[in-house]
């Protein structure tokens, strides 16, 4: 059964764009990077 790109755009579209937690989380990522040394902060990168 092939999906059209209407149907993939709302099966796929909560799980990325639409989703604010993941957003938010995306977001916050950076803040959390922030750390004193040079290892973990090229880990986290």
């Amino acid at each position: 059964m092939a999906l059209n790109s209407k149907t993939k755009a709302v099966l796929l579209g909560p799980l990325s764009k639409n989703n604010p937690v993941i957003v938010q989380v995306l977001g916050i990522c950076s803040a959390l990077a922030v750390t004193s040394k040079l290892e973990p902060s090229l880990v986290m990168a």
